[in-house]
């Protein structure tokens, strides 16, 4: 399909079979139910748009892309359900497919993975189901005040910028790989897994379940909250720029990845908590400026520790606090 004009499938939309389908300058316009099977690619380009309009539903059952077919722009924009199911594999928005989700628009993704390659805006929802994922994988993405992120499944980071102004609280997974995710607000998530990238921004995310960080960095003026649980291992270094990290149950640290800080970082290992270095690897300064690790006075603070006073619950053989970095009880 090409041209400058447009194409209405009032009554319903099958894009089946193993060839490509290719749309050029023109806009495709769903107002009922679309189904997308078998290998062929969806291809776009010199400004084509496929508007999904309000109460219509658009059915990725592929896991077939859409890719650049003829250079330039092309947009999917979701004003009704786009809903990834049956096949396991990955859906790319790739190259030039920008994603905008409207405030009626809904994003399911019930299985495999849906990656949103290019960038997009969203005031609308985006839900996973236990085992599937939705990916941020490239350009700049704004989920803007009144988008909705949640769901049981896994929501990955793995490439661009995406910020966070709307609600984000999915309860399952959230992945950085080497993307930025920037939270401006309140956020929560189950699990968080920060294996590289950067977690950034002035919001606060609370992981309820582990917080593994095996490398990457936290950074802005924000919090995270690791309330179930904080694993700091491999040989990835852990960067900690300005930003407060909150340990409020069991970190363990092993391996040989260090944890740099500076520029007003601060690690609280909070009242109740246990902090355990297993590793002898060091805090150092990675940025420059103030960095602090704070120990709530109960258990006993950080000091040098006389022949008859019982461990403190950071678990640090050494009677020093760690080289660069100011070691004082939390107010």
């Amino acid at each position: 399909m090409s041209g400058a004009g447009s194409t209405n499938a009032n009554g319903g939309l099958d894009l089946s079979g193993a060839v490509a389908k290719n749309l050029s300058q023109r806009t495709l316009n769903n107002a009922a139910a679309a189904t997308w099977t078998g290998a062929g690619t969806i291809g776009g380009g010199q400004g084509s748009t496929i508007n999904n309009l309000a109460g219509a539903l658009f059915q990725v059952q592929t896991d077939a892309d859409f890719i650049n077919a003829f250079g330039g722009a092309a947009a999917f924009a979701n004003s009704g359900t786009l809903r990834k199911s049956v096949t396991a594999g990955q859906t790319d928005l790739q190259t030039i497919w920008a994603f905008n989700n409207a405030a009626t628009g809904i994003v399911d993704v019930q299985t495999g993975t849906l990656s949103l390659q290019v960038g997009g805006t969203s005031t609308g929802n985006f839900t996973t189901a236990a085992g599937a994922t939705l990916r941020f994988g490239g350009g700049t993405y704004n989920l803007n005040a009144g988008s909705t992120v949640t769901g049981a499944g896994t929501v990955d980071f793995s490439a661009g910028t995406t910020n966070v102004s709307g609600s984000y609280a999915p309860t399952g997974t959230t992945v950085t790989g080497s993307g930025v995710m920037n939270v401006n607000g309140a956020a929560s998530t189950g699990t968080l897994n920060l294996s590289g990238g950067t977690l950034s921004g002035p919001g606060t995310l609370t992981a309820s379940g582990l917080l593994s960080w095996t490398g990457g960095t936290m950074s802005g003026a924000g919090s995270t909250n690791a309330n179930g649980g904080l694993d700091l291992s491999g040989a990835g270094a852990k960067n900690l720029s300005q930003r407060t990290l909150n340990n409020a149950a069991a970190a363990t640290w092993t391996g040989a990845g260090t944890i740099g800080g500076g520029q007003g970082s601060t690690i609280n290992n909070l009242a109740g908590a246990l902090f355990q270095v297993q590793t002898d690897a060091d805090f150092i300064n990675a940025f420059g400026g103030s960095r602090h690790l704070r120990q709530q006075r109960h258990p006993p603070q950080v000091g040098d520790r006389g022949p008859d006073r019982p461990p403190d619950r950071l678990g640090v053989s050494t009677t020093r606090p760690p080289a660069s970095w100011t070691c004082r009880p939390a107010p």
